[in-house]
């Protein structure tokens, strides 16, 4: 984190849950809108999920303004594709408004890869041994960010 950025506690509450995480953000920069699809997120995260008495652990949101910056928050190289990360309750992902300079991504893709990340945190809470794939395909999915066509075959798992 750099010295210009500033720290917000963000509480939610859903489903008698409370979520509660902390923002890393420059404050230079608005964050209506992240607080908003967080919110956004985080609701349909906990719909899909649905926890019976679990706690889902308190987590960090980090906003980064430059390729530069994730790459080296990452300590490598990242691809222009690659516009958020999740790991032990802390994800990275490029403010909106750097959604399409540093990314491939539009600005509109955003809020899907945001959920992407939170169900990361998510499926990290049932089970930390996931597969990777079998984590990035429920992330996906719940963000909407699958290809499936709805057909009931394997070739959609077999790409």
């Amino acid at each position: 984190m750099t010295n210009n950025t500033k720290k917000e506690e963000l509480h939610f509450s859903f489903d008698r849950r409370l979520y509660v995480l902390d923002l890393f953000f420059d404050p230079k920069f608005p964050i209506q809108e992240v607080k908003d699809c967080i919110e956004k997120s985080v609701k349909l995260n906990s719909k899909f999920f649905k926890f019976s008495n679990q706690i889902i652990p308190k987590f960090e949101i980090e906003l980064v303004y430059s390729r530069e910056e994730f790459s080296s928050k990452l300590n490598r190289e990242t691809a222009s594709w690659e516009s958020g990360y999740c790991s032990n309750n802390h994800f990275i992902i490029f403010h909106p408004d750097f959604f399409e300079s540093e990314t491939t991504h539009r600005r509109e893709d955003f809020g899907k890869t945001l959920t992407h990340e939170i169900a990361h945190i998510f499926i990290e809470s049932i089970n930390s041994k996931f597969l990777w794939w079998v984590s990035e395909g429920v992330a996906q999915y719940v963000a909407k960010q699958a290809n499936y066509t709805g057909t009931n075959n394997l070739d959609n798992c077999i790409r």
